[in-house]
């Protein structure tokens, strides 16, 4: 049962990617006007309109990825490949955390930051 409730963590993390993430979020911000142009990860920058809206959402769908990763690692068994699958699953959801609270990129168009200013100081 335990697992079938991980596994099913794969099925919501998805309806709120599309639902909340890709829908919701990108009618909130009144310059996304694109998909075909313009990343999702704007929707994530900072100073962009949505910025807050994005960390709410994508803390529980990281979560969800999560569960279903261990939903997934325990119903390999001793399946390699599944136990691999599992483990990129893990990888994803951390690399999509550690991209969203630690490393933000800043709004299109935006000349100077904080981020930019440190970039720049560190390469002369």
């Amino acid at each position: 049962m335990v697992r079938k409730v991980l596994l099913v963590g794969g099925v919501l993390s998805s309806l709120l990617y599309v639902i909340g993430i890709d829908v919701i979020a990108a009618l909130a911000y009144p310059d996304y006007h694109n998909y075909a142009d313009q990343m999702v990860s704007e929707l994530f920058a900072v100073g962009a309109p949505t910025r807050t809206l994005m960390v709410w959402l994508s803390i529980p769908y990281n979560v969800l990825v999560f569960a279903l990763a261990v939903g997934v690692w325990v119903s390999a068994g001793r399946k390699g490949a599944t136990r691999f699958t599992a483990a990129a699953l893990v990888g994803y959801g951390g690399v999509s955390t550690a991209g969203l609270l630690l490393f933000p990129m800043d709004v299109r168009g935006t000349v100077a930051s904080q981020r930019t200013l440190c970039i720049s100081s560190t390469r002369l």
